[in-house]
């Protein structure tokens, strides 16, 4: 999807309901336990991922650097803040946690730097670890 609105259209009553504008691309996919998670790409340096209930019954989560910035442990708050491409992707919902993959590089990560984290969508906790990652040339 490119552009205006993301919308979610409930094929047995045929209703809609708006579920965000968003700018530039995003990846839409929906996790089997009736959440729709969505990947939103914003620019060349930065991208966010949402959360939504299909049945509508508890708030978006919008995770971004700035919040995962806040939540992640102090050692690794540098990787978030020091490097100007920082990128997260939600990959799937099992039961209640969000499982993303976050990623970038710059001044703090010339080769750059993988995580893998689980977040808690009821608690708003995260737990990240690092993984391989390729080195840039």
């Amino acid at each position: 999807m490119t552009g205006a609105r993301a919308r979610e259209k409930a094929i047995e009553c045929g209703r809609t309901r708006k579920l965000c504008d968003y700018v530039g691309v995003a990846a839409v996919a929906w996790a089997k336990n009736d959440f729709l998670i969505v990947t939103e790409y914003l620019s060349k340096r930065t991208s966010r991922a949402l959360i939504f209930a299909a049945d509508n019954s508890r708030d978006p989560v919008v995770i971004d650097q700035p919040l995962l910035t806040n939540l992640v442990p102090v050692n690794l708050r540098p990787q978030l803040r020091e490097n100007d491409h920082v990128f997260m992707e939600a990959s799937q919902v099992e039961g209640e946690t969000l499982t993303l993959r976050v990623w970038g590089y710059g001044k703090h990560d010339a080769n750059g730097f993988r995580w893998r984290c689980e977040y808690i969508l009821l608690e708003g906790a995260i737990s990240c670890e690092e993984t391989p990652t390729v080195e840039r040339k």
